[in-house]
């Protein structure tokens, strides 16, 4: 085992224009990451088939973009408008891992070359279907394979083979942005700050597949918490239906987390908060005996307007699992700042 290494190349350029009103840098990079520790197959006469060793490469490569402006000086304690732009792309690819999934299931969360880093890799969901269960004919999750055929076995089965996986996209943001303008006028500021993250996907809402009884369902007694989308559950007949009934686990054959019907897009646009400022006149400070006085108010996590249509936040959401986290709840502050 050694460390990790990183290759870097950078070119860039700041600028200023106007007097300084205007100023920016632009940046291009490329990083080549070696010697990443990854799970690498072995030759079975060592003794061992397989070894988590300083063998993978990846990639990142992207362009990053600042720009500051003033768009409007302030005249003799006067309005005064200033805004500050910022973007950023990156691409990240798997360069090499010599690991081969030793079956569909493990190909699901496993490395693969060619693709994203954190990649997203589901089965393609074909409805609920009838499977054979211990107990006879039961529901199950419904799957095609390479060829288009409807399996209704569980995807921790043999049947469930690596060309059976199919890639549904990266989680990680390939497009950053952000836009903070601010405006002052006679002692007054007003400021925001707007986030954007775009161009991938996540797992959302699985928790609305598990059922009564499950680890991460929701039982009788905690009627309170059941999601809006549990109105959609079929309740007699269930082929070809999307959505499973509220049955125990042990009723149902497959599993709900890795399928593509889960995948929805996760770009969004927050507003991460408003702050509103007031530096007090000079008489008044003198007054009480301080050099400055400023009354600060503000508002966080202000609003978030998602492109799914699951109303689901992507800030909120594990992109892998699709489990449903605490939301950051929206907070106000208040503050004053008195300089002697």
């Amino acid at each position: 085992m050694r460390w990790e290494k990183t290759a870097s190349w950078n070119v860039g350029i700041d600028f200023s224009l106007f007097r300084n009103r205007l100023s920016g840098s632009i940046d291009w990079y490329h990083k080549l990451s070696s010697d990443l520790l990854t799970v690498t197959d072995l030759d079975p006469t060592t003794g061992w088939t397989s070894l988590t060793i300083n063998n993978g490469e990846a990639v990142n490569t992207g362009v990053e973009f600042q720009l500051n402006g003033e768009i409007l000086r302030p005249v003799n304690d006067g309005l005064g408008i200033n805004a500050s732009l910022s973007f950023s792309y990156n691409k990240n690819e798997v360069k090499k891992i010599e690991h081969l999934p030793a079956s569909g299931y493990e190909a699901l969360y496993s490395l693969h070359e060619g693709y994203p880093i954190n990649s997203i890799f589901s089965y393609r969901y074909a409805g609920m279907v009838t499977g054979e269960g211990e107990e006879g004919s039961v529901p199950a999750y419904g799957w095609y394979d390479s060829e288009g055929n409807i399996q209704a076995v569980d995807i921790a089965s043999n049947l469930f083979t690596v060309d059976d996986v199919v890639y549904c996209s990266g989680r990680d943001p390939k497009y950053v942005g952000s836009f903070t303008p601010e405006i002052t006028y006679k002692g007054f500021t007003s400021s925001a700050m707007l986030s954007y993250y775009g161009g991938h996907y996540m797992r959302a809402r699985a928790e609305d597949w598990s059922h009564e009884g499950t680890y991460r369902g929701y039982s009788e007694s905690e009627l309170g918490g059941i999601p809006s989308s549990y109105l959609n559950y079929w309740t007699t007949a269930y082929n070809g239906k999307l959505v499973p009934n509220g049955y125990p686990a042990q009723s149902i054959i497959g599993n709900y987390e890795y399928m593509d019907a889960n995948v929805v897009r996760a770009d969004y646009l927050k507003v991460r908060n408003i702050v509103l400022g007031y530096n007090f006149p000079r008489r008044w400070c003198e007054k009480v005996h301080a050099n400055s006085i400023r009354l600060r108010v503000q508002m966080n996590n202000v609003a978030t307007w998602k492109r799914n249509n699951l109303g689901v936040d992507p800030e909120a959401n594990d992109p892998y699992s699709g489990a449903t986290l605490d939301k950051t709840p929206r907070s106000y502050t208040m503050s004053l700042n008195v300089n002697f």
